[in-house]
């Protein structure tokens, strides 16, 4: 994984004292999204002994004699998850066949698992025939067979088969209002359970073998059940649970599809199934493994940094709140951090801020948090020694080409300097062309083909690394 504007935004005027705490930041961030590399973590979950042909994951150890492995899978990090399949079973009959955003299929080197490329975020007619696919597919599944189900973040869009009568139509303009609610992934993905064939355990339903799912979380709590939908897993929420949501964010009867009411009320009166519940004995075939999460790349950035000598904390509570308020709440913690301390101190989070979509302008969560940061930074005089950075993982932030953003002293002079009007960019959720006004600080990475939600870094005093614990570049 490369930063692919790495180089520019070190391109500072000579002299800055932020060259070398932006640089640092950049390596971590490098170093959190390389620990959650698909391929690197799918090898190191699973082993297969060609000698017993066992394949063992985690306390499970399975006999593949004379059995078919079947491989299936949904979500931005599955392409790389399905390379991993196919080179630790190299030998081992397979077929399979995955979904994945649309671009990925080109980087990928696949023998046996048949890759299909639909939108993302918000399914079209080809999402609805690469599923129907899938579903073929998962009719010649015997129960002599072994399933291995792959599962990530982004799943829950590219695996698409809405209730009829529910259009493809009608389910991209509820996923648009539902994108701009300010509902939580967890709350989004309650409803899409509720009005899909598919989700919510429903695929379970529909295979008879022996099934292991590994997945990369990227959810808070890393809740299986919430992971594309759970197509896999035993669904806890209700046709009612639905209907209060739509009700706590004012998604009444005039704003969404008639149609998608008309399987809601349905539902809740029973003529419609409800998703199949933990008490259900299909599950008891079904073995799941949370095999990366936004855990294991903040650990990762945490070992690096302390090793190198920096006081590090590592904040395990996950931020889901709304993306403004998280970015005003780090400025304020860059100053508490900051205040009568000279010490370099990095602070580590991670988590899905949520944004509300009122303008139809360019960016994302990561881009508001930052711009919140820098806002709220700016009306503090004098402003500490900080920088900080928020990025998705996926290395896609929101309908933007960047993954986020990084902002300093340095970005401050700029922002008091050109005299930007932010808060009329903030009413148009237009971050993208402020920041690009601003200059030096969106981060270019392209799809990093994984994804477990964000990542934060803010560190406080960084330009004094050098003089206070001999830090130096090349992390």
């Amino acid at each position: 994984m490369e930063i692919r504007n790495f180089q520019s935004l070190l391109d500072l005027p000579p002299g800055s004292n932020e060259i070398l705490a932006r640089e640092i930041l950049l390596q971590l961030l490098k170093i959190g999204i390389e620990a959650v590399n698909p391929f690197e973590i799918v090898t190191n979950s699973i082993q297969y002994d060609s000698n017993s042909q066992s394949l063992t994951i985690a306390n499970l150890k399975l006999d593949l004699t004379n059995k078919q492995v079947r491989v299936i899978g949904t979500g931005k990090a599955v392409g790389r998850m399905a390379e991993a399949v196919e080179a630790v079973l190299e030998g081992v009959p397979l077929t399979g066949i995955i979904c994945v955003p649309k671009g990925v299929k080109k980087s990928l080197n696949l023998g046996k698992i048949q890759c299909l490329e639909s939108t993302h975020p918000l399914p079209s007619e080809i999402n609805f025939e690469n599923t129907q696919k899938t579903m073929k597919f998962i009719q010649e599944i015997s129960p002599d067979d072994l399933v291995i189900s792959l599962i990530s973040g982004g799943g829950s869009a590219l695996w698409s088969a809405p209730t009829p009568p529910i259009t493809m139509n009608d389910l991209k303009a509820l996923n648009m209002a539902l994108l701009h609610s300010g509902m939580s992934i967890h709350e989004i993905n309650v409803i899409r359970k509720h009005i899909s064939q598919i989700k919510g355990g429903k695929v379970a339903q529909l295979i008879p073998a022996m099934s292991i799912i590994l997945l990369l979380s990227d959810v808070i709590g890393d809740q299986i059940e919430s992971i594309a939908s759970g197509p896999f897993s035993p669904d806890t929420s209700t046709y009612n649970d639905v209907i209060n949501l739509l009700n706590k964010y004012f998604l009444s009867k005039n704003v969404l599809p008639k149609s998608v009411y008309e399987v809601l009320t349905k539902g809740v009166m029973g003529v419609i199934a409800e998703t199949p519940k933990p008490k259900n004995p299909i599950f008891s075939r079904f073995h799941h493994f949370v095999i990366g999460s936004n855990t294991v790349a903040r650990q990762a950035i945490f070992n690096t940094a302390s090793k190198a000598g920096l006081k590090v904390i590592n904040d395990e509570r996950l931020v889901d709140g709304n993306a403004r308020e998280v970015g005003v709440q780090m400025a304020k913690l860059a100053h508490k951090i900051g205040k009568g301390n000279s010490t370099p101190v990095l602070y580590i989070s991670g988590g899905e801020p949520i944004v509300k979509v009122k303008g139809n302008g360019t960016g994302g969560r990561n881009q508001e948090v930052v711009a919140a940061f820098l806002k709220e930074i700016s009306a503090n005089d004098p402003s500490p020694d900080i920088s900080f950075v928020s990025i998705g993982t996926d290395g896609i932030d929101g309908n933007s080409d960047y993954a986020g953003a990084i902002c300093d002293k340095y970005s401050l002079k700029l922002y008091n300097k050109r005299n930007l009007d932010l808060d009329q960019y903030q009413e148009n959720n237009d971050l993208t062309n402020f920041f690009l006004q601003l200059g030096k600080c969106l981060i270019l990475l392209g799809p990093t083909g994984t994804n477990v939600m964000d990542i934060h870094l803010l560190l406080v005093n960084g330009t004094n690394l050098i003089d206070n614990i001999g830090f130096s570049s090349g992390i």
